[in-house]
């Protein structure tokens, strides 16, 4: 008994533009929070080693901002790709005549 499996394109391209939206606000929240941040080092606590830590905090959560970016860059490319190489190789299979 044959089942076919059946990968709706649309989808996934959904699911990529709904990943890469979600990067785009996570990185929007990221820089409210850095912009809290440094307006607090800058205008409230001013020295001492609250200040400090705040500093090393932003430096962290920047660093944590490039990864995400990143990674819902490579989730979003890596769902196209799928499509793209699934789709091709549902060519080579019915091109190819092969039989069931």
């Amino acid at each position: 008994m044959r089942t076919d499996l059946v990968i709706n394109d649309e989808e996934f391209i959904n699911l990529s533009k709904n990943i890469e939206q979600l990067g785009e606000r996570l990185d929007n929240k990221i820089d409210n929070l850095l912009n809290v941040i440094y307006y607090v080092t800058c205008y409230g606590i001013t020295d001492g080693n609250v200040n400090e830590n705040l500093i090393r905090l932003a430096e962290q959560i920047e660093k944590l901002r490039s990864q995400v970016d990143m990674y819902a860059d490579n989730v979003s490319q890596d769902n196209i790709k799928y499509i793209s190489k699934v789709d091709e190789d549902d060519r080579s299979i019915y091109m190819g005549g092969e039989d069931e």
